[in-house]
């Protein structure tokens, strides 16, 4: 009796989407029907940090699951291309895997206000700068003073202005 002959087969995901701070895990299965030695690996393109886990086989058929992992850390955020590899000793498949790392909502960073004199009745200006780290466009973000007396400008809203009264204030 003849047992039926199954190709070489590579199978995993086509795209694997986590947030920086999380483990990206990522499996790979290879098949051979003839129960062949078979080859693995993973090759970066663009410095994604996996390592070798676990591999255990299965089936009827030469059936191998590779684990790859990496603890991804902030400031991973970015597209990575995994080149995926399997062979036996006459057949090789690739396979190109994209991995997502997506931003976590960091908080936005102020600059700090330096301290302003001026007489009273002079008018302020308060220029807020501020930054979105996971953002290159930071036109998304709001701005508020708490003190209502400070009146926001209607096409740069980052700034503010107020005419000073006596004494000392702190906002």
């Amino acid at each position: 009796w003849l047992i039926p002959h199954k190709p070489l087969q590579l199978v995993a995901q086509n795209t694997l989407t986590v947030k920086e701070g999380d483990k990206a895990v990522l499996w790979i299965t290879a098949k051979d029907g003839y129960q062949k030695e078979l080859s693995y690996s993973i090759n970066t393109v663009n410095n994604a940090k996996f390592t070798q886990g676990d591999t255990y086989n299965t089936g009827i058929y030469d059936e191998k699951h590779i684990r790859f992992e990496w603890q991804t850390k902030i400031g991973d955020t970015g597209v990575y291309v995994i080149d995926a590899s399997i062979g036996d000793i006459s057949n090789t498949l690739d396979k190109k895997i994209i991995v997502k790392i997506q931003g976590r909502n960091s908080p936005s960073m102020i600059q700090p206000l330096q301290t302003i004199n001026t007489l009273e009745g002079q008018q302020i200006t308060v220029d807020i700068n501020a930054t979105d780290p996971d953002n290159d466009d930071n036109n998304h973000l709001t701005y508020e003073i708490s003190n209502r007396e400070f009146k926001q400008d209607s096409t740069e809203k980052n700034k503010f202005t107020w005419s000073a009264k006596p004494g000392n204030h702190t906002f």
